[in-house]
């Protein structure tokens, strides 16, 4: 059993490691798409390598679902405890890092008045629309569900895969409804969720749900990725050659604005991400059982710190492509630089996130700004 924790621990490391690292790198591609023109074959090229990333943000639901799920499922949940444990622990982050942030712009704009920073202040944290923070908000819907949520998968246990597929057709329903209806509607008078669905837990329920549904049967599920490696491999690949040509398709041939071509909510991405994403736990559950090896010593202490550091690392990007964003128009003279530089930055903003990141982890009194639990002294 211990071999068995210690396994699906390494796994969920590097699944999280990864699924952070890459929601980072597609908002480096969202600096560079900045200072491409439209239209040309650099935009189009960077504009279908960006909708080929979108699984990170499906990946990091679906990895928040796993993780509370394997903490919490055979366990007997209190609520005022979770929720205050859960609110706060990721709260203060999320009060302190709204506030960093809103004061930076501020000063960027050379002038401050309380008046008008605490209603804007407000706002920014009951809305969730800015400095990528949304997840967060996100996360706090689906912690106040979360002890229902459990409830309800332990009473009807037998019919977990039936819960699983009405989900999904529930979520591609969604997705059709986003991409198709939504845009001709008048949704000014709708409430604030439902008008502003991507920060709505609703509107990523399959990923929490199937996070949940993987964790309670983990032995299994692991069992049957591992024995279908090669057509995870296979499938994929497809997806991805499918989804390299599905920007082109829907901005050339259907119309459609560059923004809405691009957008996360489409059917073809729910069925790509969730192809991804079953391959990125293949190959956590592949890394986890080489990880004892000489060889992996090195890989295996970094994703372990990184994995520490992934909220973290979420939390402070916003601080490294601000910091980023004005070398990128220096460092390049065309287009084709633009795109060649491109991993260059990914990699740069990552080691700034991870580096204030790791600070904070080190310093106790900081430690909480990351989601961290400041050590007491015994």
């Amino acid at each position: 059993m211990l071999v068995y924790l210690s396994r699906s621990i390494a796994e969920v490391d590097f699944m999280r490691v990864l699924f952070v690292f890459g929601v980072l790198s597609v908002h480096t591609i969202t600096l560079y798409k900045k200072l491409i023109p439209a239209g040309t074959w650099q935009h189009s090229l960077m504009n279908s390598f960006h909708l080929s990333l979108h699984f990170t943000r499906m990946g990091f639901m679906f990895i928040t679902g796993l993780v509370l799920f394997l903490n919490y499922y055979h366990k007997e949940i209190h609520l005022l405890p979770f929720w205050k444990k859960r609110y706060v622990t990721v709260g203060i982050p999320y009060l302190f890092w709204n506030a960093a942030y809103l004061l930076y712009d501020v000063w960027q704009q050379g002038s401050f008045r309380w008046s008008t920073f605490m209603p804007n202040y407000f706002w920014r944290i009951v809305r969730g629309d800015r400095f990528y923070l949304y997840y967060v908000l996100v996360t706090f819907q689906l912690y106040l569900v979360f002890p229902a949520l459990v409830a309800l998968l332990k009473k009807f246990a037998p019919y977990h895969r039936q819960i699983l597929a009405v989900s999904f057709v529930f979520q591609l329903l969604i997705t059709v409804f986003i991409k198709y209806w939504l845009p001709d509607l008048d949704t000014s008078s709708w409430p604030y969720l439902f008008s502003h669905y991507g920060v709505f837990l609703l509107t990523y329920q399959f990923y929490f749900i199937g996070g949940g549904i993987v964790s309670i049967h983990y032995q299994e599920i692991g069992q049957w990725i591992d024995a279908h490696g090669k057509l995870l491999l296979s499938a994929f690949l497809v997806g991805l050659v499918l989804i390299w040509s599905y920007y082109p398709y829907n901005f050339y041939y259907l119309g459609l604005t560059s923004k809405a071509s691009m957008s996360v909510h489409q059917p073809v991405v729910l069925l790509y991400a969730t192809v991804v994403i079953l391959f990125v736990t293949y190959l956590g559950r592949s890394y986890a059982r080489h990880r004892l090896e000489p060889g992996y010593r090195r890989l295996n202490q970094f994703l372990s710190l990184a994995s520490k550091l992934s909220f973290g690392i979420y939390l402070t990007q916003s601080a490294s492509l601000t910091l980023v964003a004005p070398w990128v128009p220096r460092l390049v003279t065309n287009n084709w630089l633009l795109v060649f530089t491109l991993p260059l930055a990914i990699i740069v903003v990552i080691a700034i996130s991870m580096g204030i990141s790791y600070i904070c982890f080190k310093v106790p009194v900081l430690a909480p700004l990351i989601g961290r639990r400041t050590k007491k002294k015994r």
